[in-house]
């Protein structure tokens, strides 16, 4: 089997919790790692209170021509051996302009068709029944005038939420017709969405708790997996996992690994479901296309996600790896204090996994100016919770 010796690593939007968790994990294992930070960034920005990061170079993220632009001048100077982009945009820069950018970097390129199907939450619906996998009711508004006969037909309380990956912040939930025709013109008012393909899909609430199905792949053939349950969740009403635990269960490998394998999958990707009380099954709510938030979890677990991305970038050869430990993880400073806060009922649970030395957590005492400045951040912020 082929090995590599220390590499230079370049990762993008390090100012996320789980990029520097990949930061962090790349460094203990001996490679030289770098990151991007915007370059409005100033000193305080997180990644560059690591120890671990050796630089973290400016780099505009967001525009994609930029992006394409600065990170080849970059990378003449440079010469990374890999890249890792993390989130979106920068995911789909990067595969869209894979022709161009592997001629100067390694990176897993996933195909833009399944980044551009998988960032839309209606298509991914589609597919699901075409593939026979479990996933709610979905519907798309063509028009406004439409939504009140269909707001009279429908079962409550039902989703209302952005179709495209890039459509942050757009979701609520209504409890009645009146209530659902009220925040959905709301909604595209206040988002400036007037073409019936921008609108907000509808989707049939589940009940359940969340899980996610995580898997990289290598042109369609599955090289690594792992299952987490979500805990608890910031915002409350429906966000990341800030306590989570992984698990494993059949009925969830069989519906994410049908969803992938029907589309062919390559590259990174997770499929966020939640868990159907009535109906005893999963059903899948969205594929992220992109290494998620929890990946510290998976880290620590021992599914090493990060090091398979790195040897499929530079060409080797992965063979299939399922094994993992059922630990749980607690982001104190990253939303599972924020929760306690804001929900009293969920405050014994949290005191009694930061008290368990045997629950992980995202305060790194070898990493203290970072634990220092999340907490300091914590307490500034204080006031909007």
């Amino acid at each position: 089997m082929t090995t590599f010796n220390k590499m230079k690593i370049l990762v993008t939007q390090s100012g996320f919790k789980h990029s520097l968790g990949l930061m962090r994990h790349l460094a203990q294992l001996g490679h030289e790692v770098y990151g991007l930070a915007p370059p409005t960034a100033t000193r305080r920005f997180i990644a560059r209170q690591s120890r671990y990061p050796k630089a973290i170079y400016p780099l505009d993220q967001n525009s994609e021509a930029e992006f394409v632009r600065q990170l080849i001048d970059l990378q003449a100077k440079a010469q990374f051996d890999v890249l890792i982009p993390v989130g979106f945009p920068v995911t789909e820069f990067v595969s869209r302009h894979a022709d161009v950018l592997l001629s100067h970097i390694k990176f897993v390129a996933t195909p833009i068709q399944q980044l551009e199907l998988a960032e839309d939450k209606l298509r991914v619906a589609q597919r699901c029944q075409e593939l026979g996998v479990p996933s709610p009711k979905t519907l798309q508004v063509q028009s406004l005038d439409a939504l009140s006969s269909i707001a009279q037909q429908i079962t409550y309380p039902i989703v209302i939420k952005g179709r495209k990956e890039s459509a942050k912040g757009i979701v609520d939930y209504a409890h009645s017709a009146d209530e659902l025709v009220g925040k959905f013109g709301t909604m595209c008012q206040k988002f400036e969405l007037t073409d019936p393909t921008q609108y907000p899909i509808l989707q049939e609430y589940v009940a359940g708790h969340g899980a996610g199905f995580f898997a990289l792949y290598d042109r369609g053939e599955i090289k690594r997996m792992f299952m987490h349950r979500r805990i608890r969740e910031y915002p409350p009403s429906g966000g990341p996992s800030c306590c989570a635990e992984s698990f494993y269960d059949e009925r969830l490998l069989d519906t994410g690994k049908r969803l992938l394998d029907g589309l062919k999958w390559h590259g990174i990707a997770m499929v966020e479901c939640r868990f159907d009380p009535v109906e005893n099954n999963y059903k899948v709510i969205e594929i992220n296309p992109k290494f998620w938030g929890s990946l510290e979890l998976a880290l620590a677990a021992g599914a090493d996600f990060v090091s398979d991305y790195v040897k499929l970038a530079m060409g080797q050869s992965l063979t299939y790896n399922d094994a993992y430990k059922n630990i749980r993880f607690q982001w104190v400073l990253d939303g599972d204090l924020s929760h306690a806060i804001k929900r009293k009922e969920a405050r014994g649970a949290f005191l009694k996994d930061l008290i368990n030395p045997k629950v992980q957590k995202d305060i790194r005492l070898d990493d203290v100016r970072v634990t220092i400045s999340k907490m300091l951040l914590f307490i500034m912020n204080l006031r909007h919770l």
